[in-house]
């Protein structure tokens, strides 16, 4: 009766007491923001502590450690990715997010500025640009590894929200103030008044920025440049930018490739080397027929035979895990091509899954980040602020859209690009640059929660279900 009475109390005072008995549901119950973005991402964190414990043997012996030091390593990036999460979802405000994405383009510059600048680059052996993986795709600082085009996918996003509300709202100052200043001894003169020009703001805030960070980024790695071009360009979308603008962003970066391959074909592969390695990779696969070819024509010590192995070797060995995994797969830590594939903890994670847990638990990964779409989706449409929609489509498919070709790379329906899968592949700064995405996502659906509720209970009334006759301060949740 008591428990009735309470109920009944929360009831009168809007719903927000569920009852003193239901503990732990009634926190989940009060937690603002998407409930289904948040089921994934904790789903992610677990499913990486499970994946990486079991696949970095050949990490382990190659770093000369063990899997526990490595699980214990990985622990720390989880719970330091969660801690992130929960700031920006407890602590960071819309306005801050808005105020910080503006600098965004800077920090981007300056991160993919420094990989360029490459071995000249070098503060006293603490902060210093490294090679990964036959790139430029790191910055040490101290014993912290920074996967810049990790942080730049995320910076970019938030920059262009950030941009393509302000430019809808003609709301650039800078602008404004160039346009106005006047020169000459009569003060007559105003060289910076095309400024004023819809067409001259896109360029200087949005059509520089992306070209310039697109093009920079390629000498270290033409699929991370093509994604984030593609990924900006959905951030556009997302922006509602005029239809004009969006073509000619894209024909603006078709005539960049273009001409990053006539530098790399002019300079004899010195410029834009990455282009080479793109080439050979889109060339038709060697087979085992090849291999065993070229060894007994040159030697197994020749550059082409181990060239021709190394190209063999992890699809080959990815795919064997694949077909071995069949429908169950063999168990937890059952995995053998977890000695055969060097990549395994990162560019063939997905393989590894499929190998240990069949194709239900493959699926089961799929439906994780298609509701993560989903959801996503669903935010941008019941977001009031279109900041907010930029940003949480642009994030949205970021995560997914990187997911999905890591999955497609996988199951051999493209070439090899070194995408790791989001939130489970190994990789420290990469988990944390996805906590952050995840954590402002889920302050972005906060925004939403009001209008989610009244379509819902509105859907809810069209089809004759029971619904509360007032709406509770937490039933906007998702």
């Amino acid at each position: 009766m008591e428990e009735m009475g309470n109920d009944m109390a929360g009831r009168e005072t809007g719903g927000t007491a569920v009852g003193k008995g239901n503990g732990g549901w009634q926190f989940f119950d009060r937690v603002k923001g998407d409930k289904v973005v948040w089921i994934v991402v904790l789903l992610l964190i677990m499913i990486s502590l499970t994946t990486i414990s079991g696949s970095t043997s050949m990490l382990a012996l190659q770093s000369g450690t063990t899997r526990v030091s490595l699980f214990s390593k990985h622990l720390l990036v989880c719970a330091g990715g969660l801690a992130l999460i929960f700031f920006c979802y407890f602590c960071v405000s819309m306005k801050w997010f808005e105020r910080l994405s503006k600098y965004g383009f800077i920090v981007s510059f300056l991160l993919v500025g420094l990989l360029l600048l490459r071995e000249h680059f070098n503060i006293a052996g603490v902060i210093k640009a490294e090679y990964l993986n036959g790139a430029w795709r790191t910055i040490r600082v101290w014993k912290i590894q920074i996967h810049v085009f990790e942080v730049v996918k995320v910076a970019m996003v938030m920059y262009l929200a950030w941009a393509c509300k302000t430019f809808r709202n003609d709301g650039f100052t800078l602008s404004k103030k160039l346009a106005a200043m006047r020169f000459g001894k009569e003060r007559d003169k105003t060289p910076f008044s095309f400024m004023n020009r819809r067409l001259a703001q896109f360029c200087f805030y949005i059509l520089i920025p992306v070209a310039s960070i697109a093009i920079m980024i390629l000498p270290g790695g033409n699929s991370s440049a093509i994604y984030i071009g593609l990924v900006m360009g959905a951030t556009m979308v997302f922006g509602r930018v005029d239809f004009k603008y969006i073509v000619m962003t894209a024909v603006v970066g078709v005539a960049l490739l273009g001409a990053a391959y006539g530098i790399y074909k002019l300079t004899g592969g010195e410029w834009f080397e990455r282009i080479g390695t793109a080439l050979s990779r889109s060339e038709e696969d060697p087979t085992p027929d090849d291999l065993f070819r070229i060894k007994a024509e040159k030697g197994e010590l020749s550059k082409e035979y181990k060239r021709t192995l190394q190209k063999l070797q992890q699809p080959y060995s990815a795919k064997i895990a694949i077909h071995e995994g069949g429908l169950l797969g063999k168990g937890i830590g059952g995995s053998t091509q977890k000695y055969v594939v060097p990549q395994m903890y990162g560019d063939f994670m997905f393989s590894f899954i499929l190998e240990e847990t069949g194709l239900l638990g493959g699926i089961a990964i799929i439906i994780l980040y298609l509701s993560l779409l989903a959801r996503g989706s669903r935010i941008v449409v019941n977001s009031d602020d279109d900041f907010a929609k930029t940003a949480a489509g642009g994030l949205a498919l970021m995560i997914a859209g990187q997911a999905f070709m890591h999955i497609l790379i996988n199951l051999d329906a493209g070439p090899l690009t070194g995408q790791t899968l989001p939130m489970i592949s190994h990789g420290s700064s990469s988990f944390l640059c996805f906590s952050l995405a995840f954590g402002i996502l889920l302050a972005m659906s906060k925004t939403a929660k009001t209008k989610t509720a009244a379509e819902e209970r509105k859907i809810d009334l069209e089809r004759g279900r029971p619904v509360e006759e007032e709406i509770s301060s937490d039933s906007g949740d998702f």
